[in-house]
């Protein structure tokens, strides 16, 4: 992972996870992941119940290291395609089902 990564995906603003200090305060098991900083209250992700400063961990059991990947691994989401996104939410993992 190079640094912190900004972008959007699906109409979200998300980064990289940072540092160690991220990696702390998130429970996450090493500086991996993407944070998720804004989700728009009418986007795919707001209706998975996706959230402010939840991580994401995975994408349809492929782990996401960093923004990058996400961006491979899910770039949008198209009619009939349902996406598995594990996240991390309050220290506990999840998985959401993304659906257009």
């Amino acid at each position: 992972m190079t640094g912190i990564w900004q972008s959007v995906w699906l109409g979200a603003r998300v980064r990289n996870i940072a540092d160690a200090g991220e990696m702390s305060a998130f429970g996450l098991p090493g500086v991996t992941g993407v944070l998720v900083l804004e989700v728009p209250a009418d986007s795919a992700l707001a209706n998975a119940r996706l959230l402010k400063n939840e991580v994401i961990l995975s994408v349809n059991g492929a782990k996401t290291a960093d923004v990058a990947a996400l961006l491979r691994q899910a770039p949008a989401l198209t009619a009939g395609q349902k996406l598995a996104v594990g996240v991390s939410r309050n220290q506990k993992e999840s998985v959401l089902t993304l659906t257009p």
